[in-house]
């Protein structure tokens, strides 16, 4: 999931990772790509940005099942299909962080600190009982999912694309104490 982010001064005071190729050549996450058949792009006005402007058409999804992270999906955004019963309504059980996605001087696109925000993720999941995330489906998730995504990236000074990650529980009731629980990662 990508929020448009407002027009305000961007100051990269820290490396920031480019999307000319992958975090580790040697690994390919085999993650499914759906792309969408309805684009939203054309409702949005690049020139008059305001926080929270619109949602990008695609979403990684990677679930935490059966005490592993998967390899993750890419599908049209939508809306979540959960329980009234969820954990992370009734439990907090949910974590999220923020980050940007940018043009470059010569039009290729950065995400501000990848590493840094997939650090401060699984720290905040450690907290909420959340196993880590593998940094290689974090970034490599984000990675493909801003490269199928890239025209929602706006092309003006000063702005960029908001990302917001986020971890919740998909427990619809109180499991047993050794039964793992299922997880979700979303970008």
């Amino acid at each position: 999931m990508i929020w448009l982010f407002f027009k305000g001064t961007i100051k990269p005071l820290y490396l920031c990772t480019a999307l000319r190729k992958p975090l580790n050549p040697s690994i390919h996450l085999r993650m499914k790509v759906i792309p969408t058949t309805e684009s939203r792009i054309s409702t949005i006005d690049f020139n008059n940005l305001g926080f929270g402007a619109g949602l990008s058409d695609h979403v990684f999804i990677c679930e935490y099942k059966n005490g592993q992270w998967g390899e993750g999906v890419i599908q049209p955004y939508g809306a979540l299909k959960q329980g009234l019963g969820l954990h992370a309504l009734h439990y907090g059980q949910a974590v999220f962080e923020g980050q940007k996605a940018y043009r470059q001087a010569d039009g290729s696109i950065a995400i501000f600190r990848p590493e840094r925000n997939w650090e401060r993720l699984n720290k905040s999941g450690e907290r909420m009982l959340i196993p880590a995330v593998p940094k290689e489906i974090f970034i490599e998730g984000l990675s493909e999912l801003i490269r199928l995504d890239a025209e929602w990236v706006p092309r003006g000074e000063n702005t960029a694309l908001y990302l917001r990650p986020f971890l919740r529980s998909l427990w619809l009731h109180a499991p047993p104490k050794s039964t793992p629980l299922p997880l979700s990662l979303a970008l």
